[in-house]
């Protein structure tokens, strides 16, 4: 990205698509981040969400089990998001 591009594009816009090319799209990314352009919105409003929590949820498990062929995922989350982001937080 050329210096100064990202100006004239606004504050959160993106020139390249995900789909298109991760990498290119994970570099646009960390440029914004570093060029300070790009402010990352707190999650904690959705973290404590529990409708939205269990509707992630289940697209979650909807779309592993499609993409990997699985059928016996849990229906519920079987960890708090505050255990999951415990910095001694280890899956069993």
């Amino acid at each position: 990205m050329a210096a100064g591009a990202g100006a004239a594009r606004g504050l959160f816009a993106v020139t390249v698509a995900y789909e298109d090319d991760v990498a290119a799209w994970a570099l646009e990314q960390v440029a914004l981040l570093r060029s300070g352009r790009w402010a990352l919105p707190s999650l904690r409003g959705v973290l404590n969400d529990l409708e939205l929590d269990e509707e992630i949820w289940a697209d979650a498990v909807d779309i592993a089990g499609r993409e990997a062929g699985l059928t016996d995922l849990p229906k519920t989350r079987l960890w708090s998001f505050e255990q999951v982001l415990a910095d001694d937080y280890l899956p069993s």
